[in-house]
């Protein structure tokens, strides 16, 4: 196997472990790869502490920004202008980073569908989607 097919087969199995709830020997075989290297690919680079950051349940976080906001915006007695700020940054940072979920999932299903034609073009992708996912944490 060539370093550009080990690459490829990295990078898939990257966006398969970030945005899937496979186990890792379910990602081995669909990549083709041992659990041993996709074993030493998650604690090399640290792809569960990067998956925690992606999936942590953010739409429930969200939900309880939004409604402790409307309450500081709905409450006349003092001046909430700093504290409605700060949860509005929070929700700003929380919608980006699951922006960043979506879009890793988007180019999962792109590169799996780029592979099925044309092998060369799905490792330019693969390194181009990795780079530009990267780009935005």
């Amino acid at each position: 196997m060539t370093a550009a097919e080990i690459d490829l087969k990295k990078q898939r199995a990257k966006t398969l472990f970030l945005t899937s709830q496979m186990s890792q020997k379910d990602i081995a075989e669909l990549v083709d790869i041992s659990t041993q290297a996709l074993s030493r690919w998650v604690n090399e680079e640290q792809w569960d502490t990067l998956k925690d950051e992606i999936t942590q349940s953010d739409p429930e976080t969200l939900r309880l920004l939004y409604k402790r906001r409307r309450a500081l915006a709905e409450d006349d007695n003092t001046d909430n202008s700093d504290s409605i700020a700060k949860l509005t940054t929070a929700i700003t940072a929380i919608e980006k980073k699951m922006s960043i979920g979506q879009t890793a999932v988007l180019f999962t299903e792109l590169l799996t569908f780029t592979q099925s034609y044309d092998v060369e073009l799905a490792k330019q992708v693969a390194r181009a989607t990795d780079n530009f996912i990267k780009s935005k944490m």
